[in-house]
């Protein structure tokens, strides 16, 4: 049991860093399927490679710092009784599916700063 709760605590980051480096490497055409999708992003082509790239750069690198908290986390943890391991990678995981949002705000802003209401490039 506790190696399955660690290996879901590690399971976010995990996604996080490989969505990432796909996004960052190599954004996905404009579709309804997958990828960073708001009405920003959506506006033009350039909007949203711009916006793929941006998210998955910082998915990469806020998935590196869980992966490797929740793993010292987890360690921490290995050696308390099962239900405190629980309780602990439970709150974790919470933390963690909160802030695998945060990355939304700077790519919106970021995307409001460089392209208009029609996606088109600002002038700089």
């Amino acid at each position: 049991m506790n190696g399955v709760l660690i290996i879901c605590a590690l399971l976010i980051p995990a996604l996080m860093l490989g969505f990432g480096l796909l996004l960052y490497k190599k954004p996905p055409k404009r579709n309804w399927a997958y990828g960073y999708r708001t009405r920003a992003a959506s506006r033009s082509d350039e909007s949203w490679n711009f916006a793929q790239r941006y998210f998955g750069k910082l998915w990469l690198g806020l998935g590196a710092v869980l992966f490797v908290a929740a793993g010292a986390a987890a360690f921490v943890l290995a050696g308390k009784p099962e239900k405190a391991l629980a309780n602990g990678l439970t709150v974790i995981m919470a933390v963690q599916c909160a802030l695998m949002l945060i990355p939304i705000i700077p790519v919106e802003l970021a995307l409001r700063k460089r392209f208009d209401e029609n996606g088109k490039p600002r002038e700089r």
